[in-house]
């Protein structure tokens, strides 16, 4: 396919979406009947929301202080940290409604999120290919490959808006119109509140390799990104508004505290180079394959243990090597490269010391759990690759691939 994204057809109303959000509501229903209780930091994640929702239900405010992991510090860094913008909408909704039971809402929030990114994949897969068959396929494999109840940061709000964001620059590429820059800014701005703050240097970088080459490519569009129309303008300030209210948040939480955390220098949050390099666990080879291929355990053994799973199906990998061989296109090879620097970097090896050196890369000391957005560049990916067997099926030559591409189902439905 060409190196410019390729617009979707416009239509009122795409039935996809809805049958994507309720594929996982399914599979939420599917854990709250074995009455699945998170752990680890999903656990954190949710005491913080049941601290803050019943604060604000029964005292009409917002918490200004925590108990529970944050040492009693104040609450501001804890409401950017740990509330995505569905975990404010559903918990200023609760409190209207009166809702007591904080359990539930808080998987409704999290139910969202995974939507968002099931819906999130589907829609930038639109931007990305003519077929509607790809784009389906990869918003199911999206809605399967979150393994949210463990860690629920790393393993799915570390990656959830990325198919969002891509697909808001990919719509700038195509129309050239500013607004859709300024839009792909306030999804950036909508992803990294719930998300820590050293997250951002890796997605740059990510979104640098993906994005980096196409960009430069549409140069030509920079020029209309201050052009005073109306649109241009709503949009500018969607994406200013909340980014300066999150970096004067961000600005201010510590202030009259001290923090000292050891393994971080004072003042920057940086960290040594050896503390980059094994705090949060390193890639083992075999454990990686196997995860990748079988699925199981669902979770890749280093770090904690609960805190990463690389298994995104059979049949995306097949697609993704198919890509592999045939497609050559800008977008195809910016993924591909960069979920190759994401697996190098949890090795822990010469490219995470390279890495270490990338400004803001420095203050990430988990590269052993990338595997979501390793997840979600391979689910788009795999995108390129059922593309190609589309059009080889068209030629009259794809019964070779179609038998690779169903006996990888085969093996996945075994």
């Amino acid at each position: 396919m060409s190196d410019a994204p390729r617009a979707a057809a416009r239509r009122s109303f795409d039935p996809a979406v809805p049958l994507l959000v309720l594929l996982v509501a399914a599979l939420h229903a599917f854990h709250a009947a074995r009455e699945l209780v998170p752990i680890h930091d999903s656990f954190y994640t949710y005491v913080n929301f049941h601290v803050f929702y019943s604060h604000w239900l029964y005292e009409g405010e917002l918490v200004e202080w925590y108990p529970y992991g944050a040492l009693g510090l104040p609450a501001p860094l804890q409401l950017v940290i740990s509330f995505t913008p569905l975990q404010y909408l559903v918990g200023f909704a609760g409190a209207l409604l009166g809702a007591r039971d904080t359990l539930s809402l808080y998987a409704l929030s999290v139910f969202g999120e995974h939507a968002l990114f099931a819906a999130g994949a589907y829609l930038c897969a639109r931007r990305l290919f003519p077929s509607r068959a790809s784009a389906v396929a990869i918003g199911v494999a999206a809605a399967g490959s979150v393994v949210w109840w463990t860690q629920g940061w790393f393993e799915l709000r570390f990656f959830y808006l990325l198919p969002l964001v891509l697909a808001c620059a990919l719509d700038f590429l195509d129309t050239r119109r500013p607004s859709r820059f300024w839009l792909t800014g306030a999804a950036c701005v909508a992803w990294t509140m719930g998300n820590m703050p050293y997250f951002a240097g890796v997605w740059a970088l990510v979104l640098v390799l993906v994005l980096g080459a196409p960009l430069v490519a549409a140069r030509s569009a920079w020029r209309s990104l201050l052009a005073p129309a109306p649109s241009n303008l709503l949009a500018m300030a969607l994406f200013a508004v909340p980014a300066a209210a999150l970096v004067y948040v961000g600005a201010h939480a510590f202030d009259g505290v001290v923090m000292r955390e050891e393994g971080r220098y004072p003042g920057t949050g940086a960290v040594p180079l050896n503390v980059f390099l094994t705090y949060g666990g390193n890639a083992e080879i075999g454990a990686l394959v196997r995860g990748a291929l079988r699925g199981w355990p669902v979770q890749l053994p280093w770090g904690t243990g609960m805190d990463t799973s690389a298994y995104v199906g059979l049949l995306p990998l097949a697609a993704c090597a198919l890509a592999l061989v045939r497609e050559r296109s800008r977008l195809w090879i910016g993924m591909l490269v960069a979920a190759v620097v994401l697996v190098l970097l949890s090795f822990g090896g010469a490219v995470a010391k390279l890495a270490y050196h990338v400004p803001g890369v420095s203050l990430f000391r988990h590269i052993g759990l990338v595997y979501g957005l390793v997840k979600c560049l391979a689910i788009l990916g795999a995108g390129f690759g059922l593309e190609g067997l589309w059009r080889l099926r068209a030629a009259g030559r794809g019964r070779a691939a179609a038998a690779g591409v169903a006996a990888a189902a085969a093996v996945a439905c075994a």
